[in-house]
């Protein structure tokens, strides 16, 4: 498919995303692959958030699962798995957003405070300190 093919399936699973209808944009995820559209870094920024924002661990395993195959791909693109750390930790998974956390060789601010809000939602103040006190360490700005 050409590019004004992509550019049409990451319109609409955006526009999806941005009202919030996560069954409509994991069908039509699943419907861009089956007719053999490659999604990109567009595609996954559209629709990653919701599942951030819904704490939907169904659709966003999903798009975790697409990345994770598609390393190479995706690993440069931290706004991505941002999104995954802050839904997993929004969802209680706490060990999965830290395995997120843990395998990314760069983080920001977005990724520290994703993390502690998980520590902090799940009462674990001491593991929310201890990375507050790295993310100071590391002169991550506040």
């Amino acid at each position: 498919m050409d590019e004004k093919g992509l550019i049409t399936w990451n319109s609409m699973l955006s526009g999806f995303a941005h009202m919030d209808r996560a069954e409509e944009v994991s069908f039509l995820f699943r419907e861009m692959l089956y007719e053999g559209v490659e999604p990109n870094f567009v595609t996954i920024a559209s629709v990653l958030p919701l599942c951030a924002r819904k704490a939907n661990l169904q659709h966003g395993k999903e798009f975790h699962c697409y990345m994770v195959k598609r390393e190479e791909q995706f690993s440069g693109h931290l706004l991505l798995w941002n999104s995954l750390v802050e839904m997993y930790s929004r969802s209680g998974k706490v060990l999965e957003a830290r395995k997120v956390f843990d395998s990314l060789s760069r983080r920001d601010k977005v990724t520290y405070t994703s993390m502690i809000m998980g520590y902090g939602r799940r009462g674990d103040g001491e593991k929310a300190l201890k990375l507050f006190e790295e993310m100071r360490r590391r002169a991550i700005p506040i």
